[in-house]
Parts: structure tokens; C-alpha cells; sequence
């Protein structure tokens, strides 16, 4: 069974992580990203201010 892990990100930083073909979690750390499988998915929610 997939998980999925969630995560908060400005829409700049997603769309340079979109652009580049990465995704960051917890401010570069590593610990959270080791814990993922392979066929689980990152949802990232991104915010804009109006």
C-alpha cells in the first residue's frame, strides 16, 4: 500500500523544484526523506497571496 507524505511550500520553490525535477521537505533536512519507499508520493501544497 502507497503512503503519502504531505508538505507546505511557497509557489516560487515549487515551481523551481517543478523546473528542476526535485522536491524538499523540512528545509533541506534528511531525516523525513529516508523514511520514504519508493512507491510512496510527496503532495506538496502551495500558496499564493492574493
Amino acid at each position: 500500500m502507497s503512503r503519502a507524505w504531505g508538505g507546505v511550500v511557497s509557489f516560487q520553490r515549487a515551481m523551481v523544484g517543478v523546473a528542476q525535477g526535485f522536491a524538499r521537505r523540512c528545509h533541506g533536512r534528511q531525516a523525513a526523506l529516508r523514511r520514504m519507499e519508493p512507491d510512496e508520493w510527496l503532495v506538496r501544497c502551495e500558496f499564493r497571496k492574493l
